[in-house]
Parts: C-alpha cells; structure tokens; sequence
C-alpha cells in the first residue's frame, strides 16, 4: 500500500497503468457529463465497458 504522509483519506495503490487504458477517462470523468448518449459523444467509448472498469477499480479487494 502506498502511503503518503498527512494522507488520511483511505488506502492509496499505484494505479498508473490504468492511465493507458483508453476506458479509464470515460470512467473517471464520465460522472461529469449527465445520461450515456452525452458519455459516448464526449469519449467514444463503449460505456458499459467503463462501467465495468470502474467496478473492478473500486472493489475492496482491489
């Protein structure tokens, strides 16, 4: 586990792999745009897809 002084937030791990990953940004960012026909047309993506990524970046075992 990563550990950042002063961090008191929760848990941190090393994630920069994921930044590769083109369904990451749809997934970080996609709770900005409001509905998934507004998500598509910003990324592209396969939205389902994202949702997916975020699932397993999110769980506790992760």
């Amino acid at each position: 586990m990563l550990k950042i002084p002063e961090y008191k937030g929760g848990p941190l791990v090393q994630g920069g792999a994921y930044l590769d990953d083109p369904l990451f940004w749809p997934m970080h960012l996609g709770s900005c745009l409001r509905g998934e026909d507004a998500q598509r047309a910003a990324f592209g993506a396969d939205w389902d897809a994202a949702m997916e990524l975020y699932r397993a970046l999110s769980a506790e075992h992760a």
